[in-house]
C-alpha cells in the first residue's frame, strides 16, 4: 500500500500592477462630464468603441492619481445603468472599486505604502488592489499614533506663527436636496472661492489657516453633502472621498494648539492697588 503523497505549496507571486477597465455611458446625466474629466486625468488609456460609450483602463501601480481618479469615476458612474467595471477580465462591483481607489490613493499618500491592520482576515476591497500583500505579517503593523503636542505659554509681545493653509476644493450639484442648500450656505459664509458653473453646479475652495470655525463650517458641510450624489472633494490636488475628507479636516484641526498668553509681571504694589 502506497502511502498518498503530500501536496505541494506553490507561492503565488504579488502582483506588482492591476489592470482594470471601466466602461460607462451613452447617459444624459449632468455628472457625465465630470466622469469623463476624471477618466481623462487617471486612466492609462480612454477610448469610444461607440457613439457616447467610452472605456478607461486604469493601469494601478503605486501612483496615488491613478488610483484617487478610478475612486473618483467608479462613485459617479456605479449607478448608471450600463456601466460595466472589470479587472483582469473578471467583473467586479463598482462599490468595491470606489473604495479601494479612494483607500489605495489615501494609502499611499499619507503612509506611502499599505499600512492597513488586517489581522488575518482582508477586507472585502483588498482583493484587486495591487498593494494587497496576501503573505502574512510578522506582529502585524500598528497604526501610526499622532504626536502629543503640548500647550504653550507666549507672552503678549510674542508672535506666534500661523499654521500651514490646507486646501479643499468642493464641487457639488446640482441637486434640489435640502442638505444641498444649508452646505451652500455654509460654503458661501466660509469659502474663500464660490462660484456656480454652467450645469448648475457648485465650486467652493476653502482655505483653512488659523480660524478654527472654518475647519467646523466645512465639516459640516461635508456631512451634509454624503447624501448629495455627484460631489467631488479635492485634497492636494487629488480626488478624496467624503469620508476621508472629513478625517482630514480633523487631522488639520488638530494642529491648531490652544495658546495661552501670558501677562507681564507685576509688582506687589500694582496687585494691591488692583485689589482695592
Amino acid at each position: 500500500m502506497t502511502k498518498p503523497s503530500k501536496p505541494t505549496l506553490t507561492l503565488v507571486p504579488v502582483p506588482s500592477h492591476t489592470s482594470i477597465t471601466v466602461a460607462f455611458g451613452p447617459t444624459r446625466s449632468r455628472f457625465f462630464e465630470r466622469a469623463l474629466a476624471h477618466a481623462r486625468a487617471g486612466a492609462s488609456e480612454l477610448t469610444e468603441p461607440s457613439p457616447g460609450r467610452f472605456r478607461a483602463r486604469f493601469v494601478l501601480h503605486r501612483e496615488p492619481a491613478a488610483f484617487a481618479h478610478l475612486g473618483a469615476l467608479s462613485s459617479l458612474v456605479r449607478h448608471w445603468r450600463g456601466t460595466e467595471i472589470s479587472a483582469g477580465g473578471l467583473p467586479v462591483p463598482p462599490a468595491l472599486v470606489q473604495v479601494m481607489g479612494f483607500c489605495a490613493a489615501d494609502q499611499l499618500t499619507r503612509q506611502g505604502a499599505c499600512r492597513l491592520t488586517l489581522e488575518g482576515v482582508p477586507l472585502g476591497h483588498c482583493g484587486p488592489c495591487p498593494l494587497f500583500d496576501p503573505r502574512p505579517r510578522r506582529g502585524g503593523v500598528r497604526p501610526l499614533r499622532a504626536p502629543v503636542r503640548p500647550l504653550r505659554l507666549v507672552g503678549e509681545d510674542e508672535r506666534v506663527p500661523a499654521p500651514k493653509s490646507t486646501r479643499f476644493t468642493v464641487v457639488c450639484g446640482p441637486s434640489r436636496s435640502w442638505d444641498l442648500e444649508r452646505a451652500l450656505a455654509l460654503a458661501g459664509a466660509w469659502a474663500q472661492g464660490f462660484a456656480r458653473g454652467a450645469d448648475g453646479s457648485w465650486r467652493a475652495e476653502f482655505v483653512l489657516g488659523e480660524d478654527p470655525r472654518a475647519y467646523h463650517a466645512l465639516e459640516e458641510a461635508l456631512w451634509l453633502l454624503v447624501q448629495v450624489r455627484g460631489t467631488d472633494v479635492t485634497y492636494r490636488g487629488l480626488p478624496i472621498a467624503l469620508g476621508q475628507a472629513i478625517l482630514a479636516v480633523r487631522r488639520a484641526r488638530q494642529h491648531l494648539r490652544p495658546v495661552y498668553v501670558v501677562p507681564p509681571p507685576r509688582d506687589v504694589a500694582s496687585l494691591l492697588v488692583d485689589d482695592i
